[in-house]
């Protein structure tokens, strides 16, 4: 028995040495959650960054604090550009820009796979721009076709797609991918403010085991589910939720999406989930704010990565 699973691990390693076949759901990664934020300018995009923005620091600051995964979501303007936006706000930097940026980005780390996922794809001339667009995503599409992005809209392609195989495309390292083709978890509900609580010690006194409590269940189990038969892409939330009280809340206690990270330290407390095993699998980690301990989260997630061999073989 020892020899055979000796084999089996030894096997493994050596095709993550010599080409990985990590299907792409089964490579965990951090993602930026709304990371067309990070690219606000208040004076450019007449917004008050407080309760919108959900990362400090440019889209390429978020790649190099380990974000391998992008949340982008966007916004086809009226001139038919095409920006960004968090709901209702747009942040008024060409995604044309963004992707060359991420290609600079993609050329000097070549061994790093970065994944462009799209989603909320809306048009000016609706007003409600949660309203999704054909026009939008037929644009986007045109887009990335121009700069030689591979880009997945049908999911099927997804159930073969290895890293090895991901990486060998034109531009390689940087794939991107219609939002149908992944599905997440996640808790409105877990907020890091109610009456009752706070997720960091501030006021009520001493509340914020309860915040904790909640997170910690949810984010178990969400880690707990075996990988999905096929190649679909899936995550969970590793962030505070915002709700119009929770929103009130904050705003008494100074605080802003960015600062609730900060002060709970949300993402070293998902660095040691990761590490203490808490987390059993893992594909996309959603997160606010990476610049914040994001090098140590990522540090985490390779050592997870890192470990996928012997994983597989205690699996098998």
């Amino acid at each position: 028995m020892f020899s055979i699973l000796f084999l089996v691990t030894f096997i493994c390693q050596f095709i993550i040495i010599n080409g990985d076949d990590r299907l792409l759901n089964e490579y965990a990664m951090i993602s930026t959650h709304d990371a067309i934020t990070g690219e606000i300018n208040e004076k450019r995009d007449h917004i008050v960054a407080r309760w919108t923005q959900t990362q400090h620091g440019t889209i390429i600051d978020q790649l190099n604090c380990g974000a391998r995964a992008l949340d982008f979501r966007p916004y086809l303007n009226s001139d038919n550009k095409i920006y960004g936006h968090h709901g209702p706000i747009v942040i008024y930097k060409l995604m044309s820009k963004i992707i060359n940026e991420i290609l600079l980005w993609t050329k000097k780390h070549s061994k790093e796979l970065v994944i462009l996922q799209f989603s909320h794809c809306v048009d000016a001339r609706f007003n409600n721009n949660n309203y999704y667009s054909s026009d939008c995503e037929e644009n986007v599409l045109s887009l990335l076709k121009d700069h030689n992005i591979h880009t997945i809209t049908d999911c099927n392609e997804l159930d073969t797609l290895t890293i090895e195989k991901a990486l060998s495309y034109p531009n390689g390292n940087l794939i991107a991918i219609k939002d149908s083709c992944s599905f997440g978890y996640w808790d409105p509900s877990l907020t890091c403010y109610t009456k009752d609580y706070t997720c960091y010690d501030s006021w009520p006194n001493d509340t914020s085991s309860v915040a904790w409590e909640r997170m910690t269940n949810f984010t178990t189990q969400a880690a707990s589910f075996v990988p999905v038969n096929n190649g679909f892409l899936w995550g969970f939330g590793s962030n505070w939720q915002s709700s119009a009280e929770s929103v009130v809340l904050g705003t008494l206690h100074n605080s802003s999406l960015l600062l609730d990270e900060e002060r709970s330290n949300i993402n070293a407390w998902a660095a040691e989930q990761i590490r203490s095993g808490n987390w059993k699998y893992i594909n996309q980690i959603g997160i606010d704010n990476v610049c914040h301990n994001g090098a140590d989260l990522f540090a985490a997630v390779k050592e997870y990565n890192d470990n996928y061999a012997k994983r597989r073989a205690n699996r098998n």
